[in-house]
């Protein structure tokens, strides 16, 4: 696993060698109003993926957190560490029934 860049950028999932590029999702800081708007489904598989799709069509901004043009001497900051496990997460267990 690489790093991943999550971003109104990025319209779609992608990957290109060992960099994850991603729109944003569960995993990101997200105002609560839309958080809530959002909300997860009732849904055993592709919740993250469904969430993320709902809420993409209501960002309008986000915040970098990382250098940009208007502050480039500020921090390249890592919000935190993502363990993922392939053959250890649930979506990747076989489905009962």
């Amino acid at each position: 696993m690489g790093p991943f860049d999550y971003s109104l950028k990025h319209k779609r999932y992608y990957q290109v060698g060992n960099n994850f590029y991603r729109t944003p999702n569960h995993l990101c800081p997200v105002k609560l109003e839309l958080a809530r708007q959002v909300r997860f489904a009732e849904i055993n598989r592709g919740e993250d993926t469904d969430y993320a799709v709902r809420l993409y069509r209501l960002l309008t901004s986000q915040e970098p957190a990382g250098p940009t043009a208007a502050a480039p001497d500020a921090p390249n900051r890592v919000l935190y560490f993502y363990r993922f496990s392939p053959t250890g997460t649930q979506t990747q267990r076989p489905s009962a029934g």
